[in-house]
């Protein structure tokens, strides 16, 4: 019998080494830059590894080569928490507490792998398709899921939390993570279903290629992600010390906040901070002398949005006035996003589109 070289198998051998390749990097620029890409590296090389039993079933390697049965290369316990430590790293709650803990299953599913590995190979084999040995795979998937939602659940935390305190946040929300812990979970339930259950003409090539997209994808939206920070964390010396923190985030009464919501509606008229692309909520409380913390919580109570959301409505009311007036005549759409404070043509008509529910070109027409 002859090695048997496929299109599944040699898109498979594609994503492995190219997956190998690219959490090298992801792990090498970890440790030359601020970027916290070491786990997903990790978990990118596992993914990639992950590939190699199909690829030599698919070849014909294992019947020629039987010794590499139960190679100890899976990562079905390791994968998703690898993802979430990766999410908790560079979310903007990365000085909080990480959740190490997750990897402690897929640690010990390695070392079971490598014992089981070196056995004899008619003991192996009894191993590998005893009826407890499957089970533990399907509870590794249902394990994989509940990482998976503890995942969602973080990154819904952490947009909250960063709407809260920046007004870009382009870059920053870690959608394409959540995209792809969705399309994991959903894709590993279907390969499972199928593999198990029932099989569909193209299903490997089908599964190959996604598998190949994904870590492509991943690889390049983790070179350009970059670590949160909260800019609660960021010091100065009025509203850092100790007490004064203290003293500011003490539980204030409905009329201390509604004060401060009236000093920061007059302050932003004044100053027209909420022009400035970059702004904070620290920016804001420095402006006002008061910590940033309980300048966010007002604007929570007694507007009931967050700060990003807060600041884009008096943008896009500077946007409406610019549209009313004759100056839109010598300026394009997304140049007067620009001049109401907006980074982005993207934030900008969602924020608009959110706001008034129609595009600024539509709003500019009904004018």
């Amino acid at each position: 019998m002859k090695l048997n070289y496929n299109i599944a198998s040699l898109v498979d051998t594609l994503g492995l080494v190219q997956g190998i390749i690219l959490g090298l990097l992801l792990i090498f620029i970890n440790r030359k830059s601020e970027k916290s890409t070491i786990f997903l590296g990790l978990f990118i090389v596992g993914y990639s590894l992950d590939l190699l039993p199909t690829i030599l079933n698919d070849i014909n390697a294992i019947e020629l080569y039987p010794q590499l049965i139960g190679l100890p290369v899976s990562a079905s316990w390791l994968l998703f928490p690898l993802f979430y430590i990766y999410i908790q790293k560079v979310s903007i709650f990365s000085k909080q507490y990480t959740s190490y803990w997750v990897l402690y299953p897929g640690i010990l599913s390695l070392i079971i792998q490598c014992i089981i590995f070196i056995l004899p190979l008619e003991l192996k084999l009894n191993i590998l398709n005893s009826v407890w040995y499957q089970v533990t795979e399907f509870i590794s998937i249902i394990y994989g899921l509940w990482i998976g939602v503890l995942a969602v659940k973080w990154i819904n935390r952490h947009i909250a939390e960063l709407q809260n305190q920046y007004t870009d946040t382009a870059f920053k929300e870690l959608r394409w993570a959540k995209t792809y812990i969705v399309i994991g979970l959903f894709a590993t339930l279907i390969f499972f279903l199928t593999d198990s259950f029932f099989e569909f003409k193209y299903q490997t090539l089908l599964f190959s290629i996604l598998n190949v997209v994904l870590l492509y994808w991943i690889s390049l939206r983790g070179i350009l992600q970059t670590n949160v920070s909260s800019v609660f964390a960021i010091s100065t010396d009025k509203v850092t010390e100790k007490k004064q923190v203290e003293k500011d985030n003490k539980i204030s009464t409905k009329e201390d906040q509604q004060q401060l919501a009236i000093s920061l509606e007059s302050y932003l008229k004044k100053t027209k901070d909420f022009e400035k692309p970059d702004l904070t909520i620290v920016d804001l409380a420095e402006g006002l002398g008061v910590h940033s913390r309980k300048l966010s919580n007002t604007i929570n109570a007694v507007y009931n949005k967050n700060f990003n959301t807060y600041i884009n409505g008096f943008r896009i009311e500077k946007v409406k006035n610019l549209l009313d007036s004759d100056i839109s005549n010598n300026l394009s759409i997304e140049g007067i996003g620009i001049e109401a404070g907006f980074k982005s043509k993207s934030s900008f008509y969602a924020a608009f589109k959110k706001e008034l529910s129609c595009t600024p070109l539509q709003y500019k027409r009904k004018v």
